[in-house]
């Protein structure tokens, strides 16, 4: 049975989940994740990281 919130990361490109995978999973710091990403800053990631939060609470909420 498939849950509300894997129904919600499914949502997610594969590289929403890499990123998201380096923040929680590997435990990185937004500056690494831009290092490692290529970005120039560790600003462009945190945008993204806020954007794939939103992108799952509302998958969540609305149950797809």
């Amino acid at each position: 049975m498939i849950n509300k919130f894997d129904i919600a990361i499914n949502t997610l490109t594969q590289y929403e989940k890499k990123l998201l995978f380096l923040r929680v999973f590997d435990g990185m710091t937004y500056n690494e994740i831009s290092i490692r990403l290529g970005y120039a800053s560790h600003s462009s990631v945190i945008r993204i990281m806020n954007e794939i939060i939103h992108k799952i609470k509302e998958a969540y909420e609305n149950e797809i």
